[in-house]
């Protein structure tokens, strides 16, 4: 299996900038960091009413083709009732609506 963010540096980077930026022009994006797991992982906080919720990024394998799921850190909670099995949050961009 190729690895998305090895095969595609552009793509990785485009990523990495636009969190950069997204970090930088708001307040309630606290934190990034970047790590690799079974996937290229980004973990954060996102503030709320100041309440704290770490959360998880996950890139699947066939990135861009599919959307990177979101779930808490601490993938026992549940936040919402718009959460799947396993934690990932209910967002925008899910596979029938992403756009590469």
């Amino acid at each position: 299996m190729e690895i998305w963010f090895l095969q595609d540096i552009q793509r990785l980077n485009l990523e990495r900038e636009a969190i950069r930026e997204l970090e930088s022009t708001s307040d309630w994006l606290i934190g990034t960091q970047w790590r690799l797991d079974t996937d290229l992982c980004l973990d954060t906080i996102i503030k709320v009413n100041e309440r704290e919720y770490p959360v998880t990024m996950s890139y699947p394998p066939v990135f861009p083709a599919a959307p990177p799921v979101v779930y808490p850190t601490n993938r026992s909670e549940l936040w919402s009732t718009h959460q799947y099995s396993g934690g990932t949050l209910c967002l925008e961009w899910r596979p029938d609506t992403w756009q590469p």
